[in-house]
């Protein structure tokens, strides 16, 4: 089933991002686009589940990533470390300061009867934001799907991004990459010249 889940484009992500005015679904949203998580995953999260992180970049720069840790949904009582940048952190924490409570151990995103949210209920929210925009429908795995996708792309190690992911082995994310074709040429480049015709004498 996994392989045959799409990633999303650039234009949808963007257009369902800017387009939610929600949010609690736009946090939502934003941490499964960046993190990787699966939707039973985040509903596990409570709210100190993400701890604010200074990271400063190459130009100096300082901006707050959000790090975190979940049980995943596939080993029973493991737990693995995930990230999400700056703009989810951002939103998230908009989502948090506007709801109630200051329990940290309170479930971090609710659904309408105050309950912890469950997969079923997330699915709804983001296909109610998809459907509202006009977009074509899609799972939430997509989001993952489409991770895995991007960060693959930007040279991210197979070994890395099944860590990332929390996959056991190689061979179940290599299923989630699609490379694009300016990635295989680039990765064609590289390694042929390594060639001995194309060593400088």
């Amino acid at each position: 089933m996994t392989k045959h889940v799409l990633p999303i484009g650039d234009d949808v992500l963007a257009a369902l991002v800017n387009g939610i005015p929600s949010l609690r679904d736009k946090a939502l949203v934003l941490i499964l686009a960046e993190s990787g998580l699966r939707s039973s995953e985040v509903v596990g999260l409570n709210r100190a589940s993400i701890a604010p992180q200074n990271h400063e970049f190459a130009d100096g720069t300082v901006r707050t990533m959000g790090c975190g840790q979940a049980i995943t949904s596939k080993t029973r009582g493991a737990v693995r470390d995930f990230f999400i940048g700056p703009i989810a952190m951002a939103a998230l924490d908009a989502y948090l300061t506007a709801a109630r409570g200051d329990d940290t151990q309170a479930p971090m995103f609710l659904s309408t009867d105050g309950k912890r949210m469950n997969p079923g209920a997330v699915q709804r929210a983001v296909q109610r934001s998809i459907l509202r925009l006009g977009l074509a429908p899609f799972p939430t795995h997509a989001f993952r799907v489409g991770l895995a996708w991007r960060f693959s792309n930007a040279g991210m190690s197979p070994s890395l991004l099944c860590k990332l992911l929390g996959y056991s082995g190689r061979e179940l994310g290599k299923v989630l990459v699609r490379p694009t074709r300016d990635t295989l040429v680039g990765e064609y480049l590289r390694a042929i010249a390594s060639f001995p015709w194309y060593q400088k004498p």
